[in-house]
């Protein structure tokens, strides 16, 4: 589904038809080793610079490279939000609850010491960190892959 939007995306800005496993393999891989390493990548917002390569092989466009770039990261790392992340906090939620741990018990672990706690304005120092290291971390892996597809002269 997320590679149908991808190839829908390509065609549009291109007006070349991609195909789809030759998609897939630019993207994620063919390998099990490949594949893994494309997934774990895309989940922190990023993607491995051989891959765009390959990519920009297929669309040639850089315009076109840059917009598919965002649209698979966005796309593959909602899809890990709401496939795994979701599930497993459900999960987690089930669990705290047939076992009878609830607002109250963990609140009082924490008043015996057991977990420190950050003041308000400390989380949101950290959150803001954590955004700006993201970003930082985008715009160093997307140059470090211009650089390498440059032509030198």
């Amino acid at each position: 589904m997320a590679m149908l939007t991808v190839q829908e995306e390509i065609y549009k800005n291109t007006n070349k038809n991609v195909p789809l496993d030759k998609l897939v393999e630019a993207l994620i891989g063919v390998n099990r080793e490949e594949r893994l390493r494309s997934r774990e990548s895309i989940i922190r917002g990023l993607l491995p610079c051989d891959r765009w390569e390959r990519v920009k092989e297929l669309i040639g466009a850089n315009k076109t490279t840059r917009k598919v770039q965002d649209l698979v990261v966005y796309i593959m790392w909602n899809g890990f939000i709401e496939t795994i992340w979701r599930e497993r906090c459900n999960k987690v939620t089930e669990w705290e609850r047939e076992h009878g741990i609830d607002k109250k018990k963990k609140r009082s672990r924490l008043a015996q010491g057991n977990i420190k706690l950050m003041d308000r304005n400390s989380k949101q120092e950290h959150a803001d960190n954590r955004r700006e290291l993201g970003r930082l971390t985008n715009a160093i892996s997307f140059t470090e892959c211009l650089i390498r597809t440059q032509p030198r002269g």
